[in-house]
């Protein structure tokens, strides 16, 4: 059976707008999880996503990442915010280390042209038998005022359920939230502090 015209359109606005880059759907309309086995295809769909948003420059970045690394990392997710600067277009990488399963966030800066690679965390991955992520990674680029909402969302929840948020917002700059390979939380996030001059965790959420 063959994908119908209305699961490609779902499938499009779920690439661009959700979380479709942990999951493909196959010829006969099932969804395939990422794992050690399919690791090429979100590799090329998010290289497709990071290159319209920063140009030709975006797989030279990582190709010497990759050579400064190796095996060879490959590009799990992609998120674009303004993280420093306002007016930039700044974006945030999850990369891949299939044979060590080690897990890469960093984050690209386009006050630098996009040349450096800012690491801002390295962690091991875990994995199933059949190869497929028990927590695939992830990441989201949210604005404060998104924040603020995913906030008041799970601070109400955490009084009846096992949902809660410790997120504080030090800035009104975009945050770059990342799904934590090592801790119970959906999400934490890390925002830019100019008095430290660097990226700071700003707490998260979780939805268990």
């Amino acid at each position: 059976m063959k994908i119908s015209d209305l699961q490609k359109i779902l499938l499009c606005f779920l690439y661009f707008f959700g979380d479709s880059q942990l999951a493909f759907a196959t010829s006969d309309g099932s969804t395939e999880l990422m794992g050690k086995n399919n690791l090429e295809k979100f590799d090329a769909a998010n290289f497709a996503k990071l290159q319209s948003l920063v140009g030709s420059s975006g797989r030279e970045l990582i190709e010497n990442l990759a050579k400064n690394h190796e095996p060879q990392y490959k590009l799990v997710d992609v998120c674009a915010g303004t993280f420093k600067n306002q007016g930039n277009l700044d974006v945030g990488l999850a990369l891949l280390n299939s044979e060590k399963n080690e897990l890469i966030y960093a984050i690209l800066l386009q006050e630098s042209g996009y040349k450096n690679i800012m690491v801002l965390s390295k962690t091991e991955v875990a994995m199933s038998a059949q190869g497929v992520f028990s927590k695939p990674p992830g990441v989201r680029c949210e604005s404060w005022t998104s924040l603020e909402r995913i906030s008041t969302t799970y601070r109400k929840l955490a009084e009846y359920s096992a949902s809660g948020s410790d997120l504080k917002p030090t800035n009104k700059m975009d945050a770059f939230c990342v799904v934590p390979s090592v801790s119970l939380a959906t999400f934490i996030c890390h925002s830019y502090s100019s008095i430290k001059n660097k990226f700071l965790p700003i707490g998260g959420w979780y939805n268990d």
